[in-house]
């Protein structure tokens, strides 16, 4: 199955990481999950985009 994939700033993966929902300039339009993706093009995880509009994180990966 296809997943959107959206590229956060660096300020929204912090809280993303945190477990918060952030607002993300370019989210898609239909709500469900997505690929996450770091400023650098690195692979963060999961998110689901809420009824808000937010960005909510679901499956993360361990990034040092």
């Amino acid at each position: 199955e296809y997943l959107p994939a959206v590229t956060l700033t660096e300020n929204t993966a912090y809280y993303l990481r945190q477990g918060q929902g952030v607002v993300v300039a370019h989210t898609p339009a239909s709500l469900g999950r997505i690929r996450l993706y770091g400023p650098m093009g690195q692979f963060l995880g999961l998110g689901e985009v809420m009824d808000d509009g937010k960005v909510a994180p679901r499956r993360l990966m361990s990034v040092n």
